[in-house]
């Protein structure tokens, strides 16, 4: 699984779409296509982000963000900057 550091993304279009698929072929048609590293982000229902899929030549694979080791006490934390909206796919370039 490919592993994604937060800073070294910034926040792109935000698009509703069924699938990974679904969400570059809408990108392709706004003119906002999709490259070999950009990532998609799956959102739940609710809201909260559920999966992150990174785009491949050929294709999609799964992804994680990376998770951050707090260096004075030693518990792992997420990053925060990771916004998303309920039901759409969020591109990450």
């Amino acid at each position: 699984m490919a592993v994604a550091k937060i800073k070294d993304y910034d926040r792109g279009l935000e698009i509703e779409a069924a699938t990974p698929y679904d969400a570059w072929a809408r990108l392709v048609a706004e003119k906002e296509p999709l490259h070999a590293g950009d990532l998609l982000e799956e959102l739940s229902e609710e809201g909260s982000a559920s999966k992150l899929h990174i785009t491949k030549y050929i294709g999609f694979e799964p992804a994680q963000w990376q998770v951050v080791e707090s260096k004075s006490v030693g518990e792992v934390t997420t990053p925060t900057e990771n916004e998303s909206i309920t039901g759409n796919y969020e591109s990450h370039v």
